[in-house]
């Protein structure tokens, strides 16, 4: 599976993605499942052991042995298939609610609430490589890095008791870098191309709001906002620098 925030490829025992440090949610989601399993495996055979004290020589050993063999085999599958199961079950119910459930995100682009589109998706677990929903392939990757940056960028300018600018600034090139690179054509290439007539005007907006808020809050002038696209990935963290310690001297 992805991470949700850089694209790298996730193991379930993954808790942080290893390419960009982020949470893994589903890893956290897969751990809450299998305790829940755990915890059902265990009231068996706590009840299998209650029943059996009743019985007595060989049969109750042999039931005994034979119901924790089926639970540990039910248990080993359940661990080796959880997220296969869990990811089937969601891909066929966003299928069978597609009519609404379109509607719903066509809203959310028709109103600019890109994050709320890629919280949605995400909530949902709505695959947008999956032809029922390939409409919305392009703007998964850039509605979701656009949130981050806005979200950064909040905590650059208004940090939390516990919030470290050198870390948000860091997240906050990252995540510039990755906006950039999703809504690039090119990135998507011949053999799996964007609906670029559908698509642009929403990168477009997604990068007019983020400019919007570079220049409101981090001092970005015009210019410098617009150009930082064009920017090498060095000196656009350079200028990123800058401006955040411009920020915290005033």
């Amino acid at each position: 599976m992805k991470c949700k925030y850089c694209g790298g490829n996730l193991d379930l025992e993954h808790k942080f993605c290893p390419h960009c440090g982020r949470p893994n949610e589903l890893a956290q989601q897969h751990i809450r499942d299998m305790e829940k399993y755990r915890g059902e495996f265990d009231r068996t055979q706590q009840d299998v052991y209650r029943h059996a004290s009743r019985w007595s020589g060989i049969a109750a050993r042999a039931i005994i042995l034979a119901v924790i063999v089926v639970m540990f085999f039910i248990m080993a599958f359940v661990t080796q298939n959880a997220w296969s199961i869990k990811s089937e079950h969601m891909t066929k119910s966003a299928n069978r609610h597609y009519a609404e459930y379109s509607a719903q995100l066509d809203k959310y682009l028709e109103n600019m609430d890109y994050r709320g589109f890629s919280s949605f998706l995400d909530y949902h677990q709505i695959d947008t490589y999956d032809p029922t929903y390939n409409k919305y392939y392009g703007l998964e990757w850039p509605a979701d890095s656009y949130g981050s940056i806005l979200k950064n960028i909040m905590n650059i300018v208004m940090p939390t008791s516990y919030g470290a600018y050198e870390r948000q600034y860091e997240y906050l090139s990252e995540d510039l870098d990755r906006f950039y690179q999703y809504t690039a054509p090119s990135f998507y290439g011949d053999y799996h191309p964007v609906d670029e007539k559908f698509v642009k005007p929403h990168w477009d907006r997604m990068e007019q709001t983020i400019n919007d808020v570079l220049i409101t809050y981090l001092g970005f002038s015009k210019e410098e906002a617009w150009e930082l696209r064009n920017l090498s990935k060095p000196k656009r963290a350079l200028l990123l620098e800058e401006k955040i310690e411009a920020l915290l001297a005033e």
